[in-house]
């Protein structure tokens, strides 16, 4: 049986398609694939079913549209890439009763699309119906074996069976994928989670190609770990959202922290290579799953420590915490152990800069621009708000905490170098990038806020100075009037939105005046594109 068939009789209806179909499928797995929100095609049988004109029809219009977005420019053909996307969407219509595995990876690949082109309106919708069918198909759970089967049948039809094994990690990874990709809507919101990780008993993926094979033939685990570090990062930012607004916690927290710590240090352990390797991965296929691993690594431990920064840091529990429960958090973070604030602005520090020399010796050691995750960008925003708020600090009172304890602070020079770097890898690597370009923004923002601020020689804790390098909120929810309830003030809290948001991207609305005004710039946006 054949993993990807199904009940439905298939409309190959590939009039519409362009004639280099199958090129564009072999450069889907050769360039795309390798990135982990597109990883639930299985390479050898989809190639073979393109070939052999045997593949679902809305799959073959969705795999034409994305490879063909992401070669280069010079090849583009948006108007044709939108026509196959809205036959993909047709057929999901179409079929929406009788959902299959081929017609979800086609609608993923769809919403996927609608992202990377700037519709994020349209893609979140799109998948939410995902969810549904993924939910539908039970693919939250492991493929249940029949409790009648034979040993012989279980060892032929699944247990010891090829496709048997290539269906159920495809399963998985079209499950594990639609949570990568809700992740760029929003993270730590119960009420955007498409699919409750509560709900989800599933392995993560397994190793691509053999764990003993070299790197051009494996990823080493890299993409599985990845899928884990992605749920650790969810839960810390869950924990930083409830810390904001409700102060059961806050007495447990060093304890909460420890276990962090800890799920943390295995996962290092077992990071199948070290940061000094990315500069010899740039040949091999899978430098995007190997990069981002590294970065989500240091990624999670700049999430877990910035609760505890000093000053006017977004994230810090001192400034996201609602009022209702400010006196109760400043009377928890004074009974703490006084190293550990220190301790954790160090240590802050240390996986920020991480991940900027990542970004930047991947720039180096590249010959040309590689086609990377968007988490990449997101990673190296958070790191470059990091360093330049650590290194503001250092001259709050006149260069020093006055703290015995508090390590030196990088100096703003310093801080304000890696920030340039960073962004100027990240430009390299996303130069079109309708994703990318509100990160880009606002890091050119506070980087020329950080220069500006010390080039006039402003102190360390103006409101023209740090405060605006602290992330601003979705607009409009900025703060809690005197006439404001304590619920609205903490849901304001709660709902604050990143700049990578692509929900607060979205920007969805009641107002009917005001939606036909965005399709109408989403549509002459798309012109332009075309």
């Amino acid at each position: 049986m054949d993993y990807q068939s199904n009940t439905q009789p298939r409309n190959h209806d590939f009039s519409s398609l362009p004639p280099d179909l199958q090129a564009l499928v072999d450069f889907y797995f050769s360039q795309v694939y390798p990135l982990p929100s597109y990883a639930f095609l299985h390479p050898a049988t989809t190639i073979r079913q393109a070939a052999e004109g045997t593949l679902e029809t809305s799959l073959a219009y969705a795999l034409a549209a994305v490879a063909s977005y992401h070669q280069s420019p010079a090849q583009s053909r948006s108007d044709m890439e939108v026509h196959w996307i809205e036959r993909t969407e047709d057929l999901t219509w179409k079929h929406l009763e009788a959902p299959t595995l081929p017609r979800l990876q086609a609608l993923l690949l769809a919403v996927l699309y609608r992202v990377e082109t700037g519709a994020f309106q349209r893609a979140f919708m799109l998948s939410s119906i995902a969810a549904r069918a993924a939910a539908a198909m039970r693919l939250n759970h492991e493929q249940a074996v029949p409790a009648s089967a034979s040993a012989s049948a279980l060892s032929s039809a699944l247990r010891d069976s090829e496709q048997g094994r290539i269906r159920q990690e495809v399963r998985r990874r079209v499950m594990w994928c639609l949570k990568l990709v809700e992740r760029y809507f929003c993270m730590g919101l119960p009420e955007f989670e498409l699919c409750p990780v509560e709900s989800i008993s599933l392995e993560l993926p397994c190793a691509e190609g053999h764990e003993q094979a070299d790197l051009h033939t494996s990823d080493h685990g890299a993409y599985r770990l990845y899928v884990k570090l992605e749920m650790l990062r969810r839960d810390i930012v869950k924990l930083t959202r409830s810390l904001a607004v409700n102060d059961a916690s806050f007495a447990k927290l060093p304890s909460i922290m420890r276990d962090f710590e800890s799920h943390l240090e295995q996962i290092g352990s077992s990071l199948p290579l070290s940061s000094a390797s990315i500069g010899r991965l740039v040949t091999t296929p899978y430098l995007p799953r190997h990069l981002i691993a590294q970065l989500s690594y240091h990624q999670c431990h700049c999430d877990l420590y910035r609760i505890l920064l000093a000053g006017p840091y977004r994230e810090a529990a001192a400034v996201a915490a609602a009022p209702t429960v400010l006196d109760t958090l400043t009377a928890t973070l004074s009974s703490l152990d006084p190293a550990l604030l220190p301790k954790a602005e160090q240590l802050c520090l240390h996986h920020a800069t991480a991940i900027v020399d990542l970004l930047a010796t991947l720039n180096q050691a590249s010959p040309r621009a590689q086609l990377l995750e968007f988490d990449t960008a997101i990673c190296g925003y958070h790191a470059v708000r990091v360093l330049l708020h650590i290194a503001q600090l250092g001259n709050v009172g006149g260069g020093g905490s006055g703290d015995a304890r508090q390590p030196p602070r990088p100096s703003e020079e310093w801080a304000l170098s890696r920030a340039e770097l960073c962004m100027a890898s990240l430009k390299r690597f996303f130069p079109t990038s309708r994703l990318v370009q509100p990160i880009l923004d606002e890091m050119r923002r506070a980087i020329e806020v950080f220069a500006a601020r010390r080039a006039g020689g402003a102190g360390g804790g103006g409101a023209s100075g740090t405060s605006r390098l602290a992330s601003p909120g979705l607009p409009g929810h900025t703060g809690g009037g005197q006439g404001a309830s304590k619920d609205q003030a903490a849901a304001r809290v709660r709902q604050r939105l990143a700049i990578h948001s692509l929900l607060r991207q979205a920007d969805f609305t009641e107002d009917e005046d005001q939606q036909q005004q965005q399709q109408q710039q989403q549509h002459q946006q798309q012109q332009q594109q075309q």
